[in-house]
């Protein structure tokens, strides 16, 4: 098992990507857990949507986990577009006062 906290913090786009095929191609019988910023890494050739979680506060329930399947997306679907527009909640929440 491999644990990673920011994961992709400074890599480049391909090299996050190289990094997860090459673990998922050599790393048989293995499982890797990471935590990422990054949303290069939500492409439905790479990560499978169930296998994908964001990871929100709510004030009155706590933190909150919400699997990308729940939302049941298709193969062809960006997922990194969906993550972007809300679909999966998960999205920092910053003060309205900081937005144009």
């Amino acid at each position: 098992m491999l644990i990673i906290d920011e994961f992709s913090s400074g890599f480049h786009n391909e090299l996050e990507e190289c990094l997860i095929k090459y673990f998922f191609h050599y790393s048989k019988d293995s499982q890797i857990f990471f935590a990422s910023h990054s949303t290069n890494i939500l492409n439905n050739t790479l990560i499978r949507p169930d296998q994908i979680y964001a990871v929100s506060f709510d004030g009155k329930k706590g933190t909150v986990l919400k699997r990308f399947s729940e939302e049941m997306p298709r193969e062809a679907q960006n997922t990194e577009k969906m993550y972007l527009n809300g679909v999966f909640d998960g999205l920092p929440r910053y003060n309205k006062i900081f937005k144009d």
